[in-house]
């Protein structure tokens, strides 16, 4: 008796843990947008990441082992190493952004209604393929399809979608009284008839509305500073390079490639990147006036950074 008190016991803490960790990942997802503008940028940018990665945890119900919270943990591992560790980090983040979101809503959608759909065939074998289905047609429309993939809508769409669905799942797990899906109920392939089910799926449409009306409140007021951050650029690098530049770059760095400028790494587009990637308190003292004003302008703007450098915003 007492082992078996012990054990339940310890089933309920493993299900707190990982509903806690669901419930801050999708509160980080939801509510980052604004410590952007805070002297925190650099560690919120790359809390972001690494958070994005962490995403990868919702698939947690589908690993037989290791038991929660190991599955957790080990896929929250697994996601940060490829969004923060690896050269093209930030496709990944977009990947497991949509990847997840996908098998979120395929959730949803499952069971609200498809599941009484599939009762003449194997469930568990039409749950897997329908899942499946969702996360690829997510990752072919948000990662794969012009026009629809990008940086926009990672951060409009996919990550207060998805924070809110791990939110409201997270919370759901932490709290008595019950009054939405956890998410290993979320993903189950048995379907019940509950209230909870559409009451679940309200929540999160509504705090996806919210969390997108305030990425688009941030991105406009971004988008006003940048207006006038860009314009002070385009004059600093027309005097610094005795020319005028057109304010539309067409994909074009602003700054001379590589070996354009000079020797190896000491052409002005290598000795600003570094500058401009370098800690804050760095000595600047090697540079130019007009080249400090740049430098401290792309530091305060992620986009005008990415244009400066790259010509445009990087996924």
């Amino acid at each position: 008796g007492i082992s078996g008190g012990s054990y339940v016991e310890g089933a309920m803490d493993a299900t707190k843990i990982c509903s806690f960790g669901f419930a801050l990942i999708g509160a980080w997802l939801l509510g980052y947008r604004p410590l952007l503008h805070t002297p925190c940028r650099s560690a919120a940018e790359v809390l972001t990441t690494l958070v994005s990665g962490a995403s990868l945890a919702l698939l947690a119900p589908f690993m037989p082992w290791p038991p929660p919270p190991g599955s957790v943990i080990t896929l929250a591992v697994i996601g940060m190493l490829l969004s923060a560790g690896t050269p093209c980090g930030s496709l990944f983040s977009a990947l497991l952004l949509s990847l997840s979101l996908g098998v979120g809503l395929a959730g949803y959608f499952w069971q609200l209604g498809l599941c009484n759909a599939a009762e003449s065939g194997p469930v568990s074998d039409v749950h897997g393929i329908f899942l499946s289905l969702m996360a690829v047609i997510f990752v072919l429309a948000f990662v794969c399809t012009p026009g629809i993939a990008g940086p926009g809508t990672m951060k409009v769409v996919l990550a207060p979608c998805l924070g809110a669905l791990l939110f409201t799942c997270g919370i759901a797990g932490l709290v008595k009284e019950k009054f939405a899906l956890t998410l290993p109920e979320l993903l189950q392939a048995s379907c019940e008839p509950s209230p909870l089910k559409w009451r679940s799926f309200g929540l999160w449409a509504a705090i996806s509305l919210c969390g997108i009306a305030m990425q688009l409140l941030f991105l406009r007021l971004s988008a006003q500073g940048e207006q006038q951050d860009g314009r002070l650029v385009e004059r600093l690098l027309a005097v610094e390079e005795g020319q005028e530049r057109q304010s539309e770059t067409a994909g074009v760095a602003n700054i001379p490639r590589p070996g354009t400028g000079g020797e190896g790494g000491k052409n002005r587009y290598d000795t600003l990147r570094k500058a401009i990637d370098a800690p804050e308190d760095a000595d600047l003292s090697h540079l130019s006036e007009v080249d400090r004003k740049i430098v401290e302008i792309c530091r305060k703007d992620e986009e005008e950074r990415d244009r400066v450098l790259w010509g445009g915003g990087l996924i």
